[in-house]
């Protein structure tokens, strides 16, 4: 079995995306991301450029702007990964952090979360408003990182990584027939019922 997978929901080019993650830690032990001496940080990497040079994700995931911006993410168990704290700003979240150099991929982290266990070892979310490359592509490397830092000298290690080809094969968008104030009629003409 994999321990990272990931699911695009939409393949045409250019278009707005949702993107199914799971993620199983097995029995490497990650720290909470508020941890007092040792604390995790976990990536999710999408590919700014491919091997050759040519554009695939926008630098900002196109449907957001800036670092630090809350990206829509939903998890499949809210409170059992939340770092258990008493505000409600503290939920588990993801953000933006913007690829400012090129040929980095941009980063979705997910913060606010707590240890995994032996009882809580596998993630699955779904994040949202990622647009397609705007151009076609078979399949995209997706990355997932988790590092621990230490408090006391910000010194960073590498914890885990993997990646997940994700199939694309996308197309261009088909183009809408027989509209009609943009609504599609049954048969095609203007003298049917408009559904």
């Amino acid at each position: 079995m994999r321990n990272f997978y990931v699911n695009s929901t939409v393949n045409d080019i250019g278009v707005e995306n949702m993107f199914n993650v799971i993620f199983t830690v097995g029995t490497t032990a990650v720290n909470p991301n508020n941890h007092a001496t040792t604390y995790s940080r976990i990536y999710l990497e999408f590919p700014t450029v491919d091997s050759n040079g040519n554009a695939l994700f926008a630098n900002d995931l196109k449907g957001y702007t800036k670092t630090g911006e809350i990206v829509g993410c939903s998890f499949n168990n809210w409170d059992s990964y939340m770092v258990g704290r008493a505000s409600s700003t503290d939920r588990l979240k993801c953000r933006l952090i913007k690829s400012e150099v090129i040929g980095d991929p941009v980063r979705v982290e997910i913060i606010n979360h707590n240890s995994f266990s032996d009882n809580n070892h596998r993630m699955q979310l779904w994040i949202a408003k990622i647009f397609n490359p705007a151009v076609a592509v078979t399949s995209i490397p997706i990355s997932i990182k988790i590092d621990h830092v230490m408090v006391s000298n910000n010194n960073v290690f590498e914890l885990y990584y993997d990646t997940f080809e994700v199939f694309m094969n996308s197309q261009n968008p088909p183009t809408p027939v027989h509209t009609t104030n943009g609504c599609q009629d049954r048969c095609g003409g203007s003298n049917c019922d408009v559904f």
